[in-house]
Order: C-alpha cells, then structure tokens, then sequence
C-alpha cells in the first residue's frame, strides 16, 4: 500500500485473509488515513471463528464509515466462500470463481445459481441504501 500510486479516482483491490486483517487492524487503519480507496478481498481460503465475527464486522464498518473503504468475498464458490458467507458477511463485492462462471450458459445449474446470487445481491443492495 505505501508503494501504489494513487489518484483520486483509483480504487485498490487488495486481497487479504481475515487473520492478517484483525492482527494488522491498526496499520491498516494508519494506512488509510494517507491512501485513497481501498477495497479488501477476503480470500476465499480465510475462515473466521464465530467469536471474531462481532470484531470483524464492526472494524469493517468503522474502516467504512471512515475512509469509503469496502469489502469483497473473493472468490465466491470455491474454499470458504459460500452461501454462507454471502448470507451473513457484510459486502459491496462478490467476486465468482472462474470455474463456476467456465461455461455457465451451457450449464443450467450454473446459471440458476448466478441468476439468483445476481438476484439475491441486488436486492441486498437495494435493502442496505448502495
């Protein structure tokens, strides 16, 4: 982050694990304060425990509140990121595994399941004021 060249239009995606971002919370929140727009990826490998989720979720919407920062599930369909987390994380951002998108208008599960999560998000969106 202290190497990017930022603009004011420029927006870093930056793919992070929910560990490095709870251990690091107070560097990152330091680099924020002199950066531009940034938004996490949680990548689809990390898994929270239940009893960070509180923390988590409420250093995710202070870093929000303050810097326009916003949040990603990576990867959606493969590791941890499942509908689960979809259901229960908050997020701007579900980015799909290249495997469930390979072909998924010649496959009808694929395309009923990213016809709905389309839905779902959308309607997600619409609920939360984004």
């Amino acid at each position: 982050m202290n190497h990017f060249s930022w603009r004011e239009s420029t927006r870093l995606f930056l793919n992070i694990s929910y560990g490095t971002f709870l251990k690091h919370y107070d560097e990152i929140e330091k680099w924020l304060t002199n950066s531009g727009k940034i938004t996490f990826e949680f990548l689809e490998t990390s898994y929270v425990e239940e009893n960070q989720r509180f923390d988590l979720y409420a250093k995710m919407a202070a870093l929000t509140r303050q810097f326009d920062t916003q949040f990603a599930i990576d990867d959606y369909g493969s590791g941890y990121a499942d509908i689960a987390r979809v259901l229960r994380q908050p997020t701007d951002f579900v980015k799909t595994d290249a495997q469930l998108i390979k072909d998924f208008k010649q496959h009808q599960g694929k395309k009923l399941v990213l016809t709905n999560l389309h839905r779902f998000l959308e309607k997600k969106s619409k609920e939360n004021g984004s």
